[in-house]
């Protein structure tokens, strides 16, 4: 009977083993997949969702030296070789949404009804002859004026200034095609070219991983042979989820490597023959396997942190087999079948009985905890099966005496506690067990932040602190999340905000933001500039006019240019067309609700999370989402509800 579940349950592992080796296994590396869905309204987690997808494939390289020239070349060297990392998908500035790129053909079109803040200022407060000053500077010095517009469309040059705003480059950044130049502050001399990619495959496939790692140490060591004095700078999440599952892969191979060789020493001591540790260490393996076919076909992919935890399975699982063969070994000639038969019970209570606290494990509402039970489960009856359904057909009764001196120290506990006595062993335990408890309570803590989880090597730190010094990127997981009935609610909602956030800014409470009316502003706004436009510029009494005829216009282009701006009252920019020509990292802003109109302000260099959550709270359609504080409440939660 047994022997017939254990053919069954082979039969269902091959045809397991098979299905995972043509579709490969599917291991997960990323600690979110082992909490449960947190508290989090759908649209946070469809904000965060779009952050992680900007910036999960997205790498960052950054070459740097000391001399301009070698910073060029060694960029150019990089660029120009033929997929240098067959893994990586190259980008160009304004393909990886550094450069305003195609959007200044739609900002354009609309640019009598646009303005930046200081603009708009200037206007307000009359001094719109400072604006046509300034324009006729910029027109005699090559180089300060726009190259998108000409004299005659934009006579004030308020375009470029627009641009800039709508989408600010960095102080001391220049384009250089497929590359960025940077200068950093903090680093007086030296220089540095930025390069853009992105990942081919996901950043969490462990293969994939590996793969681009090794491909950027060869690059990295194919750089030093031409530019001996130039850095490669590396940036990534993938970064991280590689050094991450290198962790867990030492973590599995410490704990099992020291699992098996304490067995494996064990079991040459107590038995001198290499049939019982085989046939032990092919029971663990078979409950392995088959607690690994049944967990991929239950939850579609693997955890590595299931893996490492399954590592202490054969400290457990080795047990029963410890139990068949000590009985099989010390107890006379008998047979296998008779030896089976009196160490069943002991071993069907063993496998019971931790069968029954791992799978406690499955109650609590933690994913991970989940599959890790199931794991555990399915290992140890798979490894029981095992040793009661093939022991008594492989395993055969032999004389063995055990050494002496490994009898004694197994029996030394026993007679430790008859020497003591069973009242006096019993209190001496409980006090053990009391000191033990207060000393852990006084040395132990209990953290739940999640950053806590994962500890980033010092050299990857090191080179992603130095990147953000010099290109601050947004916090991926802190933002504002705005709601409102209608697109144009929201506009407005945004432009409000920015009082707010400006203030915050004055605090060095944040360093920075992006709000999606600092690159759509809301139809009301538009028709504001619009009018103030009309009033300032392009009227009768326009400062447009006189700078014009200065610089030789004649009527013909004054008229032109007067019917343009006429043209354009009404024809605001809405969210339909501004979607359509955002790139990716501008158009994450705008969010999809089922109901209503949401966004997401996106926050940089945030150094206190008091004012953020005040501000939330004045304001009923504003939420600050911070997930991992959310996470580390949830894990909270979790501690307390256990």
């Amino acid at each position: 009977m047994l022997f017939a579940g254990w053919l069954l349950l082979c039969l269902g592992l091959c045809v397991g083993l098979a299905v995972i080796y043509q579709q490969g296994l599917r291991l997960e590396t990323d600690l979110r997949a082992l909490l449960p869905e947190d508290d989090a309204s759908a649209l946070s987690q469809q904000a965060g969702e779009a952050l992680f997808k900007i910036g999960g494939d997205r790498i960052l390289l950054l070459a740097a030296s000391p001399q301009m020239k070698e910073t060029r070349a060694a960029a150019d060297w990089l660029v120009q070789q033929p997929r240098p990392v067959p893994a990586l998908q190259l980008e160009t500035a304004t393909g990886a949404g550094v450069s305003p790129g195609g959007r200044i053909e739609l900002y354009r079109d609309h640019r009598f009804s646009l303005l930046n803040p200081q603009q708009r200022q200037h206007l307000q407060r009359g001094e719109a002859q400072l604006l046509a000053n300034q324009a006729l500077r910029a027109l005699y010095q090559p180089g300060n004026w726009g190259n998108w517009l000409t004299p005659a469309e934009d006579p004030l040059n308020l375009f470029p200034g627009l641009m800039l705003a709508l989408e600010p480059i960095p102080p001391g950044v220049e384009f250089a095609g497929d590359y960025l130049l940077l200068e950093s502050p903090q680093r007086p001399g030296w220089s540095y070219a930025l390069i853009v990619a992105s990942s081919v495959q996901a950043a969490f496939d462990l293969k994939a991983q590996q793969q681009l790692v090794d491909q950027l140490d060869e690059l990295e060591r194919q750089l030093l042979q031409f530019h001996p004095s130039t850095q490669l700078l590396r940036s990534g999440i993938l970064f991280h989820a590689a050094a991450a599952a290198r962790q867990a892969r030492h973590e599995i191979s410490l704990i099992g490597g020291g699992s098996a060789l304490g067995i494996v020493v064990l079991y040459l001591l107590c038995f001198t023959s290499l049939r019982p540790l085989l046939l032990s260490m092919a029971s663990v393996l078979f409950g392995s396997l088959v607690a690994l076919c049944l967990c991929h076909f239950l939850f579609g992919r693997l955890h590595v942190l299931t893996l490492v935890f399954g590592a202490s399975l054969i400290g457990v699982a080795i047990d029963y087999s410890l139990h068949y063969f000590t009985r099989l070994y010390g107890a006379g000639p008998t047979s296998s079948r008779e030896n089976l038969r009196q160490v069943f019970p002991g071993i069907l209570l063993a496998m019971v009985t931790s069968v029954i606290g791992y799978a406690s494990l499955a109650q609590a509402p933690l994913p991970g905890l989940r599959q890790i039970a199931t794991f555990s489960v399915a290992g140890l009856l798979g490894a029981w099966l095992f040793v009661v359904a093939l022991y008594p057909l492989l395993a055969t009764p032999r004389q063995h005496r055990f050494p002496r001196w490994l009898v004694a120290l197994a029996q030394l506990p026993w007679r430790a506690w008859q020497c003591i006595g069973a009242n006096k062993a019993y209190l001496l335990a409980v006090c053990l067990g009391l000191v033990a408890l207060l000393v852990c309570q006084q040395k132990l803590k209990s953290a739940e932040d999640v950053r806590a989880l994962y500890e980033p090597a010092p050299e990857l730190q090191q080179q992603e602190q130095q990147i953000q010094e010099l290109l601050p990127g947004f916090a991926a997981n802190q933002f504002l999340l705005l709601r409102a009935d209608t697109p144009e609610a929201l506009l407005r909602l945004d432009e409000q905000l920015q009082t707010e956030l400006e203030k915050l800014r004055s605090e060095d409470a944040i360093a920075g933001w992006q709000g999606i009316s600092s690159l759509l502003p809301s139809s009301a706004r538009q028709q504001q500039d619009y009018a103030l436009l009309a009033r300032t510029v392009y009227g009768d009494d326009g400062a447009a006019w006189p700078l014009m005829t200065e610089l030789g216009f004649d009527a013909e282009a004054m008229i032109g240019l007067r019917q343009s701006f006429e043209s354009q009252r009404g024809n605001w920019l809405l969210p339909e067309a501004w979607r359509e020509a955002a790139g990716e990292r501008q158009r994450m802003l705008w969010l999809q609700p089922q109901n209503g109109a949401a966004s997401m302000v996106t926050l940089t260099g945030v150094t206190r999370l008091e004012p953020l959550q005040e501000l939330a709270e004045r304001w009923p359609e504003v939420e600050f989402v911070d997930r991992v504080a959310q996470l580390s409440r949830l894990l909270q939660a979790q501690r307390n509800w256990a």
